[in-house]
């Protein structure tokens, strides 16, 4: 869901949600893109300011098996799964616009308040 989330946007906007969301997810993609955009200015001499995330999907990985100590001296295997994540950047526009982000609750309620002391200025 964060891969789909991100996907599209520039790589600046992109390290933006990424700080900014609570998901695990985030943090994980957050050095993913990092490291892509490292890699693309290093190796491949591309605009830093200029790079949008192009492609960023996760794969499915191996996984560990380990045993799992149930009751009455029974055993049942638990596995562990792990996964794969591509981030593939390229330069030019972003596919994606830039976030519009959500007023809060209360610069909603400033912005109201002071559009009536506006209108109370007027008619005094």
């Amino acid at each position: 869901k964060f891969c789909d989330m991100v996907r599209g946007m520039s790589v600046e906007e992109s390290l933006l949600q990424c700080r900014m969301t609570i998901k695990k997810a985030g943090r994980i993609v957050e050095k993913a893109v990092l490291s892509a955009r490292a890699n693309a200015v290093h190796n491949h001499g591309m605009d830093a300011t200029r790079l949008y995330v192009d492609q960023i999907f996760a794969t499915k990985g191996r996984y560990y098996k380990r045993v799992d100590q149930k009751a009455k001296g029974r055993q049942t295997l638990k596995k562990k799964y792990f996964s794969h994540l591509t981030v593939m950047v390229k330069e030019g526009s972003p596919k994606r616009e830039k976030i519009k982000l959500i007023p809060s609750l209360v610069q909603r309620r400033l912005k109201r308040i002071e559009k009536q002391q506006q209108a109370a200025a007027k008619a005094a």
